[in-house]
């Protein structure tokens, strides 16, 4: 857990494993947390089985989550009231359950339980942190192999890096991915603000005088500030249904 935590927050490398019953309390790593687990020709130990939950969810398709996803060879698993399965939900476990037909996983949530304002519970799904994880690597790769050190560092030039980066975005709403007309790139005009008032290229005052405009094309070195606002598309889970008669 500690190893995988580094590799997210030092090494940028934005890796998952599923382990036997870690509170690790980090969007990196899912808590599978079943005792009983048994199928028609052996009883497996939590640790074990830790390999199928894992393949479960990378072979769930990007536009749906694990949530209830079936296990049809488990015969035989622990069993739970609605109230303590409730509760190790809430407290980022991940388990499955026999609901009187077949045995099938529990919501789909990471063991990230403590919540702060940049991390809030989009961070505890599963499907939205593959979604996030699989956003950022697309978006570093594209940076990477196709603009940095091949472009003067332009407004002209880096509005071509938005550009793609909108494009890519797009695509990801036609997939189902990202609600439709509900996500943008732009060039992150205060970030820019910060870094010209630190780095000495004027002054608070200065920079409240000047134009949106006048800060997207002053001279910021190497330095390329963008930002993107996403609206992720969860699956459908939670159903309410009121009927009036």
């Amino acid at each position: 857990a500690t190893w995988v935590k580094g590799m997210r927050t030092n090494k940028d490398k934005m890796i998952k494993a599923v382990l036997p019953d870690c509170t690790a309390d980090t969007e990196g790593v899912i808590n599978f947390v079943n005792k009983t687990i048994q199928t028609k020709t052996k009883t497996y130990t939590t640790a074990q089985y830790c390999s199928r939950i894992a393949g479960i969810i990378a072979g769930t398709p990007m536009t749906i989550s694990c949530t209830y996803a079936p296990l049809p060879e488990v015969i035989g698993c622990d069993v739970w009231t609605k109230e303590e399965m409730d509760t190790m939900a809430g407290a980022g476990k991940l388990f499955f359950f026999f609901d009187g037909e077949k045995v099938k996983l529990a919501r789909g949530i990471n063991s990230l339980v403590t919540t702060v304002q940049d991390k809030g519970t989009s961070f505890q799904k599963i499907k939205l942190v593959d979604l996030m994880d699989m956003m950022h690597d697309d978006i570093r790769t594209t940076a990477q192999d196709n603009y940095l050190g091949k472009y003067a560092n332009s407004y002209a030039n880096r509005c071509l890096l938005v550009t793609a980066i909108q494009g890519y975005l797009d695509q990801l709403a036609q997939e189902g991915l990202l609600e439709q007309d509900q996500n943008t790139a732009y060039i992150d005009v205060e970030s820019t603000k910060i870094w010209l008032e630190s780095n000495g290229k004027y002054t608070k005052a200065e920079l409240a005088d000047m134009s949106e405009m006048d800060i997207k094309l002053a001279n910021i070195g190497s330095n390329v500030f963008i930002a993107v606002k996403a609206s992720l598309l969860d699956a459908m889970e939670d159903v309410t249904v009121t009927i009036h008669i």
